[in-house]
């Protein structure tokens, strides 16, 4: 008898024995599919999809699953993102057969850039005999961070209370939440402000926030104050709202250049 072993192939039709006739000899195909003493494969890689709150010092993090039946003595994990050069680690645990094991990088990546890039990681094991299964890529998504600048009216007369800010905001993902303090309004647009600092914190959907400040002021209040004058014969000064020729106690009331604030001047002529 003649054995003929076919390795991991699938037979071609009309090459099974019964179709041979070599008298007494006849061929008995064996296909043998392949046992991996010595193999790791690359489950996963854990970057968020999508991105949100980049920044420039993330972390990478690699799951192994040890497919053989040999034990894996350490082995080398390596990501490529977008066009920067690869990031090799030597890792040093020990995987049984069965075993899976995550690992996060402990160099950097900086995601603070918002866009699509191409991202391979792959693991590289000393005598592995299955190469298909060490590398996983994919595209990382990265969203930008919220940005918020804001515009500012200031008190209108000295006690009054009615300064606004308004929060202006881009990039991030819809919707946004705002909180101002100290006055706690949780619109865009706080108004009713008192003289001071009025800061905003705004939040997008991903809980990625961002804060700004803004100074409010307000106009001077004016002070009454007291004149003392003299005025000599045949003189006059102009005093509520006429010449005065004669010495005595005179009232003028003093108005803003916006009409919201007045006071009061005596003067005393001799």
């Amino acid at each position: 008898m003649r054995v003929r072993c076919i390795w991991n192939i699938t037979p071609l039709a009309g090459d099974y024995c019964n179709l041979k006739n070599y008298g007494e000899t006849e061929d008995y195909p064996i296909f043998i599919s392949p046992v991996f003493n010595l193999d790791g494969s690359l489950l996963s890689v854990e970057v968020p999809q999508p991105i949100s709150c980049p920044s420039a010092n993330e972390h990478v993090s690699i799951t192994v699953f040890n497919n053989g039946s040999d034990t894996i003595f350490g082995f080398t994990g390596s990501y490529i993102f977008d066009t920067f050069p690869a990031v090799n680690e030597t890792i040093t645990n020990t995987l049984f057969p069965g075993d899976t094991f995550t690992y996060t990088f402990t160099a950097s990546i900086d995601l603070s850039n918002p866009g699509s890039f191409n991202f391979i990681s792959y693991i590289s094991i000393a005598g592995d005999s299955n190469l298909f299964n060490d590398t996983v890529s994919f595209i990382v998504n990265i969203l930008s961070n919220p940005s918020v600048t804001i515009n500012s009216t200031n008190v209108s007369c000295n006690g009054f209370g009615d300064g606004i800010a308004i929060a202006n905001v881009t990039g991030g993902t819809l919707p946004y939440t705002f909180l101002w303090m100290p006055s706690g309004i949780s619109k865009d647009t706080a108004a009713g402000l008192q003289p001071g600092v009025h800061t905003v914190t705004v939040m997008d959907a991903f809980s990625c926030t961002v804060t700004d400040s803004v100074t409010i002021t307000e106009p001077p209040a004016l002070v009454s104050d007291s004149v003392f004058a003299a005025i000599c014969s045949n003189d006059s000064i102009f005093l509520e709202g006429g010449y005065q020729y004669t010495a005595g106690i005179y009232y003028d009331t003093l108005v803003s250049m916006i009409g919201c604030d007045s006071a009061a001047i005596i003067t005393t002529l001799t």
